[in-house]
């Protein structure tokens, strides 16, 4: 690569005396109100459990240590459906710091925001030359409410580190671009690219955002030379773009029916309104949420669309004119444009995977096209000596930013915990439905974690507080998948056995997929035998055996309901499939015992309790059987000597036995 004339660029602004004295003290003016901004949340934010952070943080072990084996499944494993091995390596270095403490994890966070505010600050200013205009895209970069959900969320740390490498790569390419194209400018890119990548997929946009800086540094794009020059970043990408797919835990998502609203306009506006949502939020940020839903989201259940799906369509076309007519503003308009369009594509959900249109994170590198914009707006008032329009541009930046400081505090109290997230977003989206679910299944999941840990107490409310949002949750919509298993598990932990028949037939009809359907017929079985209704509990067994001919515990359950409505020869059949898969379970050779007693079989009854017995030499129930078959057969010595042997093992009727043997 020979070195070539630095093309000219399209504004030159040369920085003052005071500027170059003073840039430091107001860069690190700008890096200490952010801190003092996120530094109380970041001390008091928990995890938000039973979401991203309890999978990729409190419950991974290959953040445990720096272990081989660790390391090598931090390369070659999805983690929630992503790969990512650096964000994890991060978070592994957290581990080693502060273990579970998450004030640790939330301080992390919270410097990497502040490096990426200098290096945001070190590629404009290298962009423009101008420390003023760097400084103003900083500071709006730095305070801008988009980003509380990237800092303040401990899951969040892959955009963080995306932008840690993004922002150098992009330096240096700006760097070879107007420095002779060095060639090592062009190696320190490519490896901040690949360091970008491997936290954080969306990187693999970036060889795609490197062609408009080339656009926009004039030089030809489609030649030769700046094609062959991403062969290296391509490659990359698509190696990158293949393990994530490969290393998916769920596999693709099905897109045919997506595809349908692709007929009607409802498909257009999936790719309008997210492009126009970010644009409306850089400049006004209100409200924000955690979950904005995906337009067939709304489709889908018949709800009225926001207003601002409807008009993005008509943001975008204004959009488009602007930038026709604005001649002299054209490329610094057009570039960063397409550093947004290109840096925010892959987030899309065009086609949806989950059930949301955008989220605040995914603006956290693509915003860098409207802050270059702004601070290029900055060196054109600056260059056509326009001081007016200079002062109240840059007034109306401080202010505007000032109010983003004010937002940004406010809203990172809501990372406090899982429930103080989900009641915002709940304040902030009524009808999404999956907002009252998350409630109900972090307060059921805390139940479940209290019970096992014995605090029976707080664990009876946070079930209580978990079938409150289960039926708020069935109020929106009656069929909603698995909340009527959750009701009927609650019931269950709470001892109310009839609450909890109640929910069980609707848990089997609405089970959103094969799991809860197998559960919920499970635990239907379980209700009607414990409520003595075989017959039901020998359907709820057969719909399960359906699917697992195999399953001992199915098989065994339903001999005992034939057994209990005295269908002896079909209870059989089942208890001898149990044993032919389970020869050791005594606890079938006992009821094959007990139906053999009932057909008058005393032999064949005593033959299988013997067998028991062999299994299990402490089982009340066989010793028991046995006592009365001895009993039955006059051999008193030895029916006392198993009665008392079941008393001592605390089976409930073998005293009254013995008092008969007096």
């Amino acid at each position: 690569m020979s070195p070539k004339p630095a093309p000219k660029p399209v504004v030159e602004c040369v920085d003052s005396p005071f500027w170059n004295r003073y840039k430091y003290v107001f860069l690190a003016a700008i890096v200490v109100v952010t801190a003092a901004l996120y530094f109380p949340s970041s001390l008091e934010n928990n995890f938000t459990r039973y979401w991203d952070d309890e999978t990729i943080v409190v419950q991974n072990e290959d953040i445990r240590s720096l272990s081989w084996e660790h390391l090598g499944n931090m390369f070659t494993r999805s983690y929630y459906d992503m790969y990512c091995p650096v964000k994890i390596l991060s978070h592994t270095l957290d581990y080693q710091l502060f273990e579970l403490n998450p004030a640790g994890y939330h301080l992390t966070s919270l410097l990497y925001h502040l490096i990426n505010i200098l290096l945001l600050f070190t590629l404009i200013r290298v962009m423009l030359k101008s420390t003023p205009a760097a400084l103003l895209a900083a500071l709006a970069y730095a305070l801008h409410p988009t980003a509380v959900e990237t800092v303040s969320w401990v899951t969040g740390r892959g955009d963080l580190l995306y932008a840690l490498f993004a922002f150098p790569a992009l330096t240096y390419y700006v760097k070879y671009l107007t420095q002779g194209r060095k060639r090592k400018y062009f190696l320190f890119t490519f490896l901040f690219f690949v360091l970008s990548g491997l936290s954080k997929p969306t990187a693999m946009t970036l060889p795609v955002t490197l062609f408009v800086f080339d656009w926009y540094y004039k030089r030809k794009v489609f030649s030769k030379e700046v094609i062959l020059e991403k062969v290296p970043f391509l490659a990359i990408s698509v190696v990158l773009g293949i393990l994530s797919i490969a290393l998916r835990g769920s596999g693709a998502p099905e897109i045919s029916g997506f595809l349908e609203f692709f007929k009607s306009y409802k498909g257009y506006l999936f790719i309008t309104y997210p492009l126009a949502f970010y644009m409306v939020k850089f400049v006004f940020p209100l409200p924000l949420s955690f979950i904005y839903p995906h337009v067939s989201y709304y489709f889908y259940n018949r709800l009225m669309l926001p207003a601002l799906v409807w008009l993005s369509p008509f943001i975008l076309l204004a959009a488009l004119i602007v930038i026709f007519k604005a001649k002299t503003m054209r490329r610094p308009l057009v570039f960063g444009g397409l550093f947004y369009f290109t840096t925010i594509f892959s987030t899309l959900q065009i086609i949806p995977i989950v059930a949301v249109s955008a989220h605040d994170r995914y603006f956290y590198v693509p915003i860098f096209g409207f802050l270059f914009f702004t601070a290029w707006l900055y060196t054109y008032f600056k260059q056509e000596n326009r001081m007016k329009a200079l002062r109240i541009y840059v007034t109306a930046i401080l202010a505007v930013s000032a109010a983003f400081a004010y937002i940004s505090f406010d809203r990172a109290k809501i990372w406090k915990s899982t429930v103080t997230l989900f009641e915002d977003v709940i304040k902030k989206q009524p009808r999404f439905i999956e907002g009252y679910d998350k409630m109900s299944e972090h307060y059921f999941i805390v139940a479940y974690n209290r019970s096992a840990a014995g605090d029976y107490e707080n664990a009876a409310g946070d079930f209580r507080n978990a079938i409150a949002w289960a039926k708020v949750t069935l109020k929106k919509r009656d069929n909603y998948p698995g909340e009527y298993l959750r009701l009927v598990k609650c019931h269950l932990a709470l001892n109310e056995p009839d609450s909890a028949m109640i929910y069980a037939p609707y848990a089997v009809k609405s089970a959103g997929n094969m799991q809860q359907m197998l559960e919920a017929c499970g635990l239907k079985g379980y209700l009607d035998m414990r409520a003595g209704r075989y017959a039901d509990a020998v359907a709820d067994y057969d719909m399960l055996l359906k699917y697992n001919p195999n399953a001992v515990n199915d098989l065994f359950q339903r001999a005992v309901a034939k057994m209990s409505m005295q269908q002896y020869e079909p209870a059989l059949a089942d208890f001898g499939r149990v044993l032919q898969l389970q020869p050791n379970e005594a606890n079938a050779h006992v009821n094959v015992g007990r139906i053999y007693a009932n057909m008058n079989r005393v032999e064949l009854a005593m033959e299988h309790i013997n067998r028991a017995l062999q299994i299990n030499p402490e089982h009340p129930d066989a010793y028991f059987m046995r006592g009365t078959f001895y009993f039955q057969m006059g051999q008193r010595a030895a029916a006392k000597a198993d009665f008392n042997k079941a008393n001592s093992l605390g089976y409930p009727e073998a005293a009254a036995w013995l008092d008969r043997l007096k």
